[in-house]
């Protein structure tokens, strides 16, 4: 393992990762979009060291929530962040497909942002061809291919990987396993991966979970 990205819904954590002894393994830090959130808070985890910022992924009550819009203050945000100038990835994070429309093009005008499309195959194949035109990166990831999220479904991994990867964007996989059910994360991203060498191939998956994450982390984070 290289390297893994801290991600909490309930706060921000490059103050938290610049705690941890140094790597390898490298540990970046996030910042998240949720209701408690703000831009001058965000602004200030991006200072200090968040190479990631997730669009929301709670509701206005604090819930875990699917397809949610961009905060009321997002274009003040976007603002800032172009100004600012550092390299980073916004990743999309629960969005709906407007929001996924939004922060990918806006992304494909500004050089040192990088947009990943979280959970990409929850997209209809039609968005996800849309959205390559972008360049954007696309995620997928081990929970929510291998558990049942109420009212979404999911598409095929290597159809979907295959999709991305054949338009010229680059495609990589996650753990997403931070929840107690998983265990350790990275040994259930381990078992995962074992599960699906028969139907994805060894090739593919070395692309999604080696090759993906070093070239995003090349292009996109400082």
């Amino acid at each position: 393992m290289a390297g893994f990205v801290w991600k909490s819904h309930e706060r921000h954590t490059a103050d938290l990762c610049a705690e941890l002894p140094p790597g390898p393994p490298r540990a970046i830090g996030s910042a998240i979009l949720n209701r408690w959130a703000g831009v001058e808070d965000v602004l200030a985890a991006v200072g200090s060291g968040a190479g990631w910022v997730w669009c929301p992924t709670c509701d206005a009550e604090g819930m875990n929530a699917w397809n949610l819009p961009l905060p009321v203050w997002w274009n003040e945000l976007w603002a800032e962040l172009v100004e600012h100038g550092r390299r980073l990835v916004l990743a999309t994070g629960h969005l709906d497909s407007d929001g996924r429309r939004i922060v990918a093009e806006a992304c494909a005008g500004v050089p040192h942002i990088t947009c990943s499309i979280t959970h990409s195959h929850f997209v209809s194949e039609e968005e996800l061809v849309s959205l390559s035109r972008t360049g954007c990166a696309f995620e997928f990831d081990c929970y929510t291919l291998t558990h049942t999220i109420p009212g979404l479904s999911a598409g095929s991994l290597r159809r979907f990987a295959e999709l991305a990867l054949e338009r010229g964007c680059n495609a990589y996989l996650t753990s997403d396993g931070g929840q107690a059910s998983t265990g350790n994360p990275f040994a259930f991203a381990a078992a995962t991966l074992r599960s699906w060498r028969p139907t994805c191939g060894d090739d593919l998956l070395v692309t999604l979970s080696r090759s993906g994450p070093e070239r995003l982390v090349d292009e996109a984070l400082d």
